[in-house]
C-alpha cells in the first residue's frame, strides 16, 4: 500500500515539474519572437532613414542623400531616385487630400491643391488640411448650428441660399448610400431635406432647378430644356451660350423675390 502511495506522488511532481517546463519554454519563445522583431524593426527603420528621403526635397536639384540618391527632375532617367520619390513627389500632385506625410511639404507647383505650410496664405489649401495637418475637427463632424438668430456670412448682405438638387431619380443616394456621402448627408441633416420631391418632366437639370425657385411647371416658367430654340425670339438656348443670361427666357417670379407677407398661392407641387 505504501508502495503505491510514494509511485502517486512521484508521478504527480514529475507531472507538476513538466508543465513548469513547457510553461517555461513557451515563456522563451515567446520573448525570443519578440525580440527578434523589434531588432528587425529597428534595423528597418535605420536602414530606411540611411537610405534618405524626398521628403521636402523634391525637385531639388542640389539635393543628395547620404546613400547618393537624388529628387531632383531627371533622377528617374538616371535611376537614382530616393526610396519615396514616386510618393512624395510625383503620387501627391495627383490627389485632392492631405495625409500625415503630406504635412508640411515643400510647395509643388504642379500639385492640385497644397499641403504646405504657407498654402492657407496663398488659398490653395486642401479641402481637408485643416483636420489632417491641424488637428481640427472636420465640418462634418460638427454639430449642426443652434445659432437663435441668423447670420449673414462676411461679405453677403442677405442670407444665402445654397441649393443642392440631384440629377435624375436619385433620391436613393440620400438613404441607402448617405454613408458613402457623408458631406451631403451633412447638408441634408442640418439643412431643409425635402424627402419626398420628384422631379418635373423633362428630367433636366435647368428646368428642374427653376422649377424650384419658382414653384411652377416648367411650361408654365419657360424653360422646358437644357437646349431649346425659341419661334418668338428666334433664337437658341443653351447652358453655355449667353443666351442663358437673356431675362426673356426666364418666365415666373422667384418665391424669394417676393415680399415677405405679400399675399400670394402656395408653390406647385414638383
Amino acid at each position: 500500500m505504501d508502495s503505491k502511495l510514494t509511485l502517486s506522488v512521484e508521478e504527480t511532481v514529475k507531472k507538476s515539474t513538466l508543465k513548469k517546463y513547457k510553461i517555461a519554454c513557451i515563456v522563451l519563445l515567446a520573448l525570443l519572437v519578440i525580440v527578434t522583431l523589434g531588432l528587425g524593426l529597428r534595423l528597418g527603420l535605420r536602414q530606411l532613414d540611411e537610405q534618405g528621403s524626398c521628403r521636402k526635397k523634391c525637385f531639388e536639384s542640389s539635393y543628395r542623400a547620404l546613400d547618393g540618391c537624388r529628387c531632383d527632375v531627371g533622377c528617374k532617367d538616371r535611376g537614382d531616385c530616393c526610396w519615396d520619390f514616386e510618393e512624395t513627389c510625383v503620387e501627391s500632385t495627383r490627389i485632392w487630400t492631405c495625409n500625415t506625410f503630406r504635412c508640411g511639404e515643400s510647395r509643388l507647383e504642379p500639385s492640385l491643391c497644397s499641403c504646405s505650410d504657407d498654402c492657407l496664405q496663398r488659398k490653395d489649401c486642401c479641402a481637408d488640411y485643416k483636420s489632417v495637418c491641424q488637428g481640427e475637427t472636420p465640418w462634418v463632424k460638427e454639430k449642426c448650428a443652434t445659432a437663435q438668430t441668423s447670420q449673414c456670412p462676411a461679405g453677403f448682405d442677405l442670407p444665402p441660399v445654397i441649393l443642392f438638387s440631384m440629377d435624375g431619380f436619385r433620391a436613393e443616394y440620400l438613404q441607402t448610400w448617405s454613408t458613402l456621402m457623408p458631406n451631403i448627408n451633412k447638408m441634408k441633416t442640418c439643412g431643409i431635406h425635402s424627402k419626398y420631391l420628384r422631379s418635373v418632366y423633362p428630367t433636366k437639370t435647368f428646368p428642374n432647378h427653376y422649377t424650384i425657385v419658382t414653384g411652377l411647371y416648367p411650361e408654365s416658367h419657360g424653360i422646358i430644356d437644357n437646349n431649346m430654340y425659341d419661334v418668338n425670339l428666334n433664337k437658341n438656348f443653351s447652358l453655355s451660350s449667353k443666351e442663358k443670361n437673356d431675362p426673356a427666357w426666364w418666365q415666373g417670379q422667384p418665391v424669394c423675390n417676393i415680399p415677405h407677407g405679400a399675399p400670394m398661392s402656395p408653390p406647385f407641387p414638383v
